[in-house]
């Protein structure tokens, strides 16, 4: 990874020649170009960091929302149930094409996700909240409606693209660059049983400062992989800035009793729309996602990532992960872009980079499965994505890995 300072040291891995243990590689000095990306990461990312750290603590405990509920509904926190206006929730996404048997493109994403408690119930005078987010959350649309949830989200991620041949120490003119994006993201979800919206602020940065040379050399020298000779060709530092919207719609009814112990069958259809808007990436989407299975979730199903994306969180008291059942579901789906901007192949916005020339509509096209038990939810959906630039020999498919637990 960024401990092998030189190309001969990840020429010597690649053809199987002696190369340092582990415990000398790791005690290797990390480059200077490595230093200075992870302090340039810092710098871009500590106003909005403290931020959201700040709207993280504003989030009231389950011990304020005892407190801040009539004297009625109270009862003792250890005895509290969840529901789905107290109940958080954190997901963890990772997303690879190894998977799929192959190392290239868009190759690693991760993301981790946590998901507030319903703030709209603190829009009164003697809320836990600061007094500007009580007045912010008492005005907005469906405050009052007891059918109406509002959720704040943070999210941090990271996300690796690569061309398909990575020995080449040289720039491949004709394959799309070398490309990292951290970013944080701090959204709005306003949803019903039937309708979600989701608004989405996000702050990053590309480029060396993004550190995704570093993720990705680091992983591979784990595994024991071949370690990529090319990230000195990868886009420059640039942060970007970026919105989404997007509303997704949801009908379903039952199906009737499952086998014994399991639960109904049932089933439903997610359709969903939305738009983003940024310097590094702005497209208009849509697309649609079915379900089918037993003890499942009332909730907007699950996608491969993307800004804006529905959180899988509970919305009907129902919900197993409420309840301690378990459950199991299947699911397909697809959606199509239309894309106007993508900095991971036009390249940089303000400075010349590489580039490769984009295709204007890409499609995704997916299936899966979940599993629930008691909190926690997993799912496995795998991706094949149609060609995202001219020259692009074939499709990519990949992998999408979530993990969420409900508190």
């Amino acid at each position: 990874m960024g401990y092998h300072s030189s190309g001969e040291m990840k020429r010597k891995r690649r053809n199987g020649g002696v190369v340092p243990g582990p415990a000398l590689v790791y005690r290797c000095p990390m480059p200077a170009r490595f230093a200075r990306s992870r302090a340039t990461a810092r710098l871009l990312f500590l106003p909005f960091g403290l931020l959201l750290a700040g709207l993280l603590c504003c989030v009231p405990a389950p011990a304020a929302l005892a407190a801040a509920a009539p004297e009625d509904a109270a009862v003792p926190e250890a005895d509290a149930p969840l529901t789905p206006r107290n109940a958080r929730t954190f997901e963890f996404y990772l997303e690879n094409d190894l998977f799929a048997g192959s190392d290239r493109h868009y190759t690693n994403a991760v993301e981790f996700i946590y998901l507030s408690p319903d703030i709209s119930r603190f829009g009164h005078e003697d809320s836990p909240l600061p007094d500007w987010l009580a007045r912010f959350a008492e005005k907005l649309p469906g405050a009052n409606d007891p059918d109406v949830l509002h959720n704040v989200s943070l999210t941090l991620g990271q996300h690796i693209y690569t061309p398909s041949y990575t020995e080449a120490e040289s720039l491949v003119r004709d394959d799309r660059p070398y490309a990292g994006w951290l970013y944080l993201a701090l959204g709005l979800h306003t949803k019903t049983a039937h309708v979600l919206d989701t608004v989405e602020l996000s702050l990053g940065v590309v480029g060396p400062a993004s550190l995704s040379e570093y993720s990705q050399e680091y992983v591979h020298v784990i595994i024991n992989a071949d370690v990529p000779n090319g990230w000195d060709n990868q886009l420059h530092n640039e942060p970007t800035l970026g919105f989404a919207f997007q509303r997704s719609w949801r009908e379903g009814g039952p199906l009737g009793q499952g086998p014994p112990g399991t639960g109904p069958w049932s089933w439903d259809l997610v359709p969903h729309a939305g738009a983003v808007m940024g310097n590094a990436q702005a497209y208009v989407d849509a697309g649609m996602q079915v379900r089918v299975g037993w003890n499942m979730p009332a909730g907007f199903g699950t996608t491969p990532l993307h800004p804006g994306g529905a959180i899988d969180a509970p919305i009907a008291s129902d919900d197993p992960r409420l309840n301690g059942g378990w459950g199991m579901f299947f699911f397909l789906g697809a959606e199509a872009r239309g894309v106007g901007r993508n900095i991971f192949l036009d390249g940089n916005t303000f400075e010349s980079s590489h580039s490769v020339t984009k295709e204007p509509l890409v499609a995704d096209f997916y299936g899966g499965v979940g599993l629930l038990w008691d909190r926690w939810r997993i799912t496995y959906t795998h991706v094949v994505r149609s060609r995202e630039f001219k020259g692009q020999t074939v499709p990519q498919s990949f992998g999408s890995l979530n993990i969420g637990c409900v508190f």
